[in-house]
């Protein structure tokens, strides 16, 4: 089976910090919840470039992790008549 080239792991089972790394050794950077409840990935200071193979799985991370709270926050914004 092929390694996954983007991996992700929690801090802690109760954090809402996660690590990014490429090939489970070199830390791309973190995905951390912000005060909007929203999750964000921050890159590595001076991390370089990444094509879109990289990308595009942290993409997929942070909305997973963003989805359940977006559904909550548009179900409280729609108005009903």
């Amino acid at each position: 089976m092929k390694k996954p080239v983007v991996t992700f792991s929690r801090k802690d089972p109760e954090s809402d910090l996660f690590f990014v790394h490429y090939m489970s050794c070199t830390k791309l950077g973190e995905i951390a919840k912000e005060i909007d409840g929203f999750y964000y990935f921050y890159p590595e200071p001076n991390s370089g470039n990444f094509p879109s193979s990289m990308l595009r799985p942290i993409a997929d991370e942070l909305d997973r992790l963003n989805k359940p709270w977006a559904e909550q926050v548009n179900a409280q914004l729609t108005i009903t008549e």
